[in-house]
């Protein structure tokens, strides 16, 4: 049996338990919601010593790290399919979830994010949300291209590489701005994951 720990608006959450539900895995859920009381505690830093979300546990492994899940869940049970099988295409893929978590999500969408859902207006660094702003808009035009005779980023079915940067479209595009940069091709896949129940459900549904 599967269990992953975490609250479920947690975006690192969400690349856990989307690829767990694409597998069609069972997962038992314990919604650790991120504060102190929950998993900043000794029992949850015995499975976890740096008390962050998400945590897997199954059959005696505990593993933290949410794109080490989606890589031991894709590894073991979705060989293949969700991991392509060959290892070229299977780097590539990685290099793809590396881009959708580093280059894309934590080094500019985050800072957008955090600055307009968890931080009041007055409070808010607007130079820094304009300057990152301008610098996703960068970013995704090399995933624009990327997408522009697939419609998933390695081909024709849902891989690893989608998890991410998914994950990370979903907030972009529910971000209160109307500057979007024209990106119809990142709009389509956008519109293909949310025809996705599992995406559906447990991201997109998911408060901003």
């Amino acid at each position: 049996m599967i269990t992953i720990y975490g609250r479920s608006s947690s975006i690192n959450v969400q690349k856990a338990v989307w690829t767990a539900a694409e597998l069609g895995l069972e997962v038992g859920r314990v919604d650790a919601d991120g504060t102190i009381g929950s998993i900043d505690t000794p029992d949850y830093r015995k499975l976890n010593p740096f008390a962050l979300v998400p945590t897997l546990a199954e059959d005696g492994l505990v593993l933290g790290q949410s794109l080490a899940i989606v890589r031991y869940l894709a590894g073991k049970y979705g060989l293949g399919t969700l991991l392509p099988a060959d290892p070229g295409a299977a780097a590539r893929a990685d290099a793809w979830m590396e881009w959708g978590n580093s280059d894309f999500w934590v080094m500019q969408l985050r800072a957008i994010y955090w600055n307009y859902a968890r931080t009041p207006e007055e409070n808010r660094d607007m130079n820094l949300v304009n300057a990152n702003w301008e610098q996703c808009a960068g970013q995704l035009r090399i995933f624009e291209a990327e997408l522009a005779d697939r419609p998933f980023v390695m081909g024709d079915r849902l891989t690893i590489a989608d998890i991410p940067a998914g994950c990370a479209i979903s907030r972009y595009f529910r971000t209160p701005r109307d500057d979007f940069p024209d990106i119809p091709n990142i709009r389509a896949w956008y519109a293909r994951l949310r025809d996705r129940p599992a995406y559906a459900e447990l991201v997109d549904a998911q408060p901003y």
